[in-house]
């Protein structure tokens, strides 16, 4: 996550003291990715396997609180992540196990995942953007899991596997 650097270097050379809160991919997207993307018993997954630190927003709030009344005191961009990191493919094995469903992941070019979830009846515009979404996500590497939840808080962050629970697979 450390691509935007040229947006924090005028704070750092400021001289006041600031933090700068970058939230990892929000947990409650996945419920609905996986629901659009879930065919058959097979999550249609696109190229790349990146592997993100995916948090809750509750989480986030967490750190954003510890943030402003000074119990997390770091200063400079703070990396916001949940427990672990995992891939599409490793969603799609955690929900197998979570779920008593064989999930498997399904590399797909992004085009044949538009025309899956066409096919699907989901609009054609809606299929393109959801892919090219989770397409870059696919491909964007985050940061590392960190600790800055747990340390702002007290409350080491939630696991996917929270929201992979109330999925419903058929």
């Amino acid at each position: 996550m450390d691509k935007p650097r040229s947006h924090w270097q005028p704070l750092a050379a400021s001289g006041i003291s600031w933090t700068a809160l970058r939230n990892s991919f929000y947990t409650e997207f996945l419920k609905d990715f996986i629901n659009l993307l879930l065919v058959k018993g097979d999550l249609l997954i696109p190229e790349g396997s990146a592997r993100q630190g995916w948090i809750s927003r509750e989480d986030c709030a967490r750190a954003a609180v510890g943030a402003l009344t000074g119990k997390l005191a770091i200063t400079g961009p703070v990396d916001v992540t949940g427990p672990e990191d995992l891939s599409f493919a490793d969603l799609a094995a955690r929900l197998s196990s979570l779920s008593d469903h064989q999930i498997t992941a399904h590399t797909l070019p992004d085009q044949e995942i538009i025309a899956r979830l066409i096919a699907k009846g989901i609009p054609e515009g809606a299929a393109r953007s959801t892919v090219r979404l989770i397409s870059w996500i696919a491909h964007e590497e985050t940061a590392a899991p960190t600790d800055i939840v747990e340390r702002a808080s007290g409350i080491r962050p939630a696991s996917v596997d929270t929201i992979l629970r109330t999925l419903v697979i058929t």
